[in-house]
């Protein structure tokens, strides 16, 4: 959607005068594109918070502005009518374009340096990079979302879905924190990933130190490279994660990489990258050990691969239920 259109969508939703077909127009353009969905928060903003102010900008400023309306609202189309400038809806419209702008200026007057809060949402099939305000960079996953501070005084992140982080370092009193499921993870200068879901958070650091805790709970961990842990909120509990290893962050980097690893590890890594479930119907086969590298393949070309080397066989039970049948190691 073109910005202008959204913009008196946005004017007319706040005036009261969206019709069905606007509505959904205006919805559908702030769920595909989290620009608009952080333009229309902001606009709301200024409209809810105009009562409260009590100095105008000056004249000039509004003259200006709603001059710059005027010229594209009343512009002839080409084979059409000229536009008259009579009380119709479109100057109901403008009329509440020319108070949103006074409201506008009086907040950017008396709130200049206020900070504003950043929603930032991956609605993308791909991993979507954020730069932050102190040059940090995030790497959010497919469905994840990132809320923060524009001014970003205190270096913290809220985080919903999964986030691989490289921290920049800036001093020991200003740390990195990032808040997600309940649990706090807190840095200095470090690159690790966040991944949280409904039932708990599992962090894996790839470089640097980092601090994982849960504020309701004395419960903390501090982890150094190629360590994880993770909090589980049905047990209310943080436990240090055996065998970590990068798979923690195959779905930043695509690759799923197993050295002599145990059937068992290598079906929790499956589980955790293509969101399956997997059962088993005979538990001996979970330690046989196997060795591959998966980069950029889909599920099936992993099944596949582990079906010839493993001897076994995937029945498909739903969706994402897989039951797994086989007598045990091969020779």
């Amino acid at each position: 959607m073109e910005r202008e259109l959204f913009k008196k969508l946005v004017i007319k939703d706040l005036s009261g005068e969206l019709d069905e077909q606007e509505t959904q127009e205006l919805r559908t353009a702030v769920l595909n594109n989290p620009d608009l969905a952080a333009e229309q928060s902001i606009m709301k903003k200024i409209w809810n918070g105009a009562a409260v102010y009590d100095e105008v900008p000056p004249a000039s400023s509004v003259d200006q502005a709603w001059s710059r309306f005027s010229d594209q609202a009343f512009v002839e189309e080409k084979g059409t009518q000229p536009v008259h400038k009579m009380w119709s809806p479109l100057m109901r419209v403008a009329a509440a374009v020319a108070i949103l702008v006074t409201c506008f200026a009086a907040w950017f007057m008396l709130s200049y340096n206020e900070s504003e809060t950043m929603i930032v949402a991956n609605m993308e099939t791909e991993t979507k990079q954020v730069v932050l305000p102190d040059g940090s960079l995030v790497d959010l996953d497919q469905g994840s979302s990132l809320t923060y501070e524009s001014s970003f005084d205190v270096r913290k992140v809220e985080l919903k879905g999964s986030g691989f982080f490289e921290v920049v370092h800036r001093s020991d009193k200003d740390p990195f924190s990032v808040h997600a499921t309940e649990t706090i993870t807190t840095v200095l200068g470090t690159s690790f990933g966040v991944m949280s879901s409904e039932k708990g958070v599992e962090v894996y650091v790839k470089t640097g130190k980092v601090a994982f805790e849960h504020p309701s709970s004395s419960e903390r961990v501090v982890l150094t490279p190629t360590n994880a842990a993770s909090y589980d909120i049905e047990s209310n509990k943080i436990s240090s994660i055996a065998e970590a290893t990068a798979n923690h962050l195959s779905w930043q980097t695509n690759i799923l990489k197993f050295d002599n690893a145990s059937f068992r590890k290598i079906l929790t890594d499956l589980e955790r990258h293509f969101d399956v479930h997997f059962d088993v119907e005979n538990d001996r086969i979970l330690d046989c050990p196997y060795r591959a590298t998966f980069e950029n393949v889909g599920l099936g070309d992993v099944l596949e691969d582990l079906s010839f080397g493993l001897n076994l066989t995937f029945d498909k039970k739903s969706e994402d239920v897989y039951m797994i049948t086989g007598k045990g190691c091969p020779n």
